[in-house]
């Protein structure tokens, strides 16, 4: 009887993110039979009030969503297994952390503020948080490059700090500054939703409009970004594949795979439009741009033109008729052009097989990723995987 390894998987119960972490992890364990996980979510946290570790003794290794500290970092040495961290939470320790890459956000995020007009531009992020330093730092990197007005501050509350009862503004002192100081129009980019929000409130009480004179962008695709008001554009991650890869990575630090430690930075999806960077959304006036809307959804889903149709409620025929007479172009070759930028994303910035890659875009076999790139770039998936590596 072959033995089975047991991972365990330690993340706050109540978070979108962690929900879909633990989607990307079951989807690696259905494929590895070998492997049984343990289920150590939290309603609140119990580092400060236990002296071990739930999984001490119990596991192989743990894969988790936790903030990091000093304190953090003892209590899981305390548990004595192999720890892989589903977010950047952990970079710049001995922990390997997995999670969006900061340059592809910020580049993502200036597109679309440049896109939109915006010339006067600013980060919001978190003091003392590694996560908000590496998005920091890429934003100001990549902002660089474009003709814009540049700044950046912290915040150093939480939001329950920042808004309890007594509304004191305590602490957000730079981000008033920077909201009344800044000329307007000016597009912010936060390092998450829930920081996002604290912008859009703090907006709101010093009279401001969104997205007139303040236009919101948050990162993770939170309920809470699509709940809030106005509701908050976001860039969507790819948080399950994140649970997928960090599986894969403990899965080969257990079995003492060579460079298994190592630190991995995925793509994020795409942007999320609402109303704090757009305004109210006109809606589609045409079968077209609906049809549009879904195949940038749902591309990389493995959807067929006859799967677009459904969606619009119209004829195939009748749909490709429109979008010959409208772009002069076929359904099928917009959905192939999504697929393929979201594979060169892939080969670019990740170092998964051409497998897993076509998987990740829609395709059943990795011959049909490789006849795509052929048709389309001229060369095979590996071959441009090394020339887009190839230093400039």
């Amino acid at each position: 009887m072959t033995l089975k390894l047991k991972f365990g998987f330690y993340a706050p119960y109540w978070t979108n993110y962690a929900r879909m972490l633990m989607d990307g992890l079951v989807r690696y364990l259905q494929s590895h039979d070998s492997i049984e996980l343990r289920d150590y979510r939290y309603v609140e946290n119990i580092e400060k009030t236990t002296d071990h570790p739930p999984w001490t003794g119990d596991v192989h290794g743990v894969i988790i969503n936790a903030g990091c500290s000093p304190e953090m970092l003892a209590w899981l040495k305390r548990g004595r297994a192999p720890i892989v961290s589903a977010s950047g939470d952990f970079r710049g320790t001995n922990i390997p952390s997995l999670t969006t890459d900061g340059h592809l956000i910020a580049r993502m995020a200036l597109d679309h503020f440049e896109s939109l007009g915006y010339r006067h531009v600013a980060f919001v992020g978190k003091r003392s948080n590694a996560v908000s330093d590496v998005r920091r730092n890429a934003f100001l990197e990549e902002a660089s490059r474009y003709d814009m007005s540049i700044r950046c501050i912290e915040v150093t509350k939480t939001l329950e700090e920042l808004f309890g009862k007594e509304e004191s503004w305590e602490g957000v002192e730079n981000l008033t500054q920077l909201l009344q100081e800044t000329r307007k129009p000016v597009a912010l980019l936060a390092v998450n939703d829930r920081v996002a929000t604290w912008v859009a409130r703090c907006a709101v009480e010093l009279g401001l409009d969104i997205p007139k004179q303040v236009s919101i962008l948050g990162v993770g695709d939170s309920d809470l970004s699509r709940l809030y008001s106005p509701p908050i554009s976001t860039i969507r991650q790819n948080t399950e594949e994140i649970g997928f890869q960090a599986a894969h990575c403990l899965h080969q630090i257990i079995l003492g795979k060579p460079n298994s430690k190592r630190d991995l930075d995925l793509a994020p999806v795409r942007i999320i439009p609402r109303e704090s960077t757009v305004g109210i959304p006109k809606l589609a006036i045409s079968d077209v741009d609906l049809a549009l809307q879904f195949i940038h959804d749902r591309a990389c889903a493995g959807i067929r033109t006859k799967d677009v149709a459904k969606e619009v409620h119209i004829s195939l025929r009748a749909l490709e008729l429109e979008f010959k007479k409208t772009l002069g172009r076929t359904m099928g070759s917009i959905i192939q052009e999504v697929r393929l930028e979201r594979a060169k994303h892939l080969l670019e910035t990740t170092d998964l097989s051409t497998q897993r890659i076509a998987t990740l875009i829609g395709f059943t076999h990795y011959s049909c990723l490789n006849r795509m790139t052929a048709r389309m770039l001229g060369m095979t998936p590996i071959e441009y995987r090394k020339q887009a590596r190839e230093p400039k």
